[in-house]
């Protein structure tokens, strides 16, 4: 992972540099567009972040807020234009079902671990271990989960059948299963949960994910998803999604001034924006007329 971050920030480096100081922007085409979210933290923090970035270079943006089988349907008959949380492999069954309506677009975070997580003073390290009844009934028979149709919820359903779990998945909500973490952790008691990174948890406590030998979970990255047609209704939306990356550890301590300080999304997603002006540039530096160049760059 080390490697990787040291990689990218190098290529961010040097595509910064070779960014023209102002070159002509692709033209704007359709001037509005809508954004899918689910309701979990990861996916409200880029939303709002993208949401801010593509009203400076020129769109009207509306935001519609779906579980995540309506969010794939939706994309896929062109009542919305994109979402920027696919979490694959977890999704990948809505784009088996619908690839062909859809449009893959670029990486929006990651990698990232994801899969079954637990406080760092529980004392078990795979999923193996919550075949023990024993170890079931330590952490209440139950795995704390997320809303029924996100990813790691279907990919946690594998787990259960690939590993012979007799736990029960409870089905709640990103914010919900969080509160139950918090509350189990600020107790030091046992809990497990659907936990995956980038989320304010990864930046707050010491978390535990449990190894998965069968390697049902696999490696997670976020990815921007589009509508058909939207590469050539919307290119400067297109140039500047295809640069709209980010790396685990700057998403989690995004959500953290969420979750943990209390700020609104819209509110975190402007002080990163203020926080990293030369990502930022990079970004939308020749998209958006009245962006200023960080004098760090010059």
């Amino acid at each position: 992972m080390a490697k990787l971050i040291s990689f990218l920030r190098v290529a961010f480096a040097l595509a910064i540099l070779s960014l023209p100081a102002r070159a002509e922007s692709p033209p704007l085409g359709k001037d509005k567009i809508t954004i899918a979210h689910a309701s979990w933290s990861s996916s409200l923090g880029i939303t709002m972040l993208g949401k801010i970035l593509l009203e400076k270079i020129g769109y009207k943006v509306d935001l519609k807020q779906l579980d995540t089988g309506l969010i794939y349907q939706s994309l896929s008959t062109g009542g919305v234009d994109v979402f920027f949380s696919a979490w694959l492999p977890g999704q990948q069954n809505y784009l088996n079902k619908l690839g062909d309506k859809l449009d893959m677009i670029s990486m929006a975070y990651g990698p990232a671990p994801g899969g079954l997580a637990v406080p760092s003073y529980v004392p078990i390290k795979s999923i193996e271990d919550l075949k023990n009844p024993e170890v079931a009934a330590m952490l209440g028979g139950k795995i704390i989960g997320i809303d029924a149709g996100s990813g790691i919820m279907m990919k946690t359903k594998a787990v259960q059948g690939a590993y012979g779990l007799d736990m029960e998945l409870v089905t709640s909500s990103g914010a919900a299963m969080a509160a139950a973490f918090k509350s189990a952790y600020d107790a030091k008691k046992p809990i497990v949960v659907t936990g995956w990174c980038p989320t304010s948890m990864c930046a707050i406590y010491g978390i535990k994910f449990l190894e998965d030998p069968k390697k049902i979970y696999g490696d997670a990255r976020s990815w921007h998803v589009a509508r058909l047609g939207f590469r050539t209704d919307c290119p400067r939306a297109l140039t500047f999604l295809s640069r709209f990356t980010l790396v685990e550890g700057q998403m989690s301590k995004m959500l953290a001034w969420i979750d943990s300080e209390g700020m609104k999304p819209e509110a975190a997603a402007a002080r990163f924006i203020d926080e990293n002006p030369d990502l930022i540039w990079y970004m939308i530096g020749d998209l958006a007329p009245n962006t200023t160049k960080p004098k760090a760059l010059d």
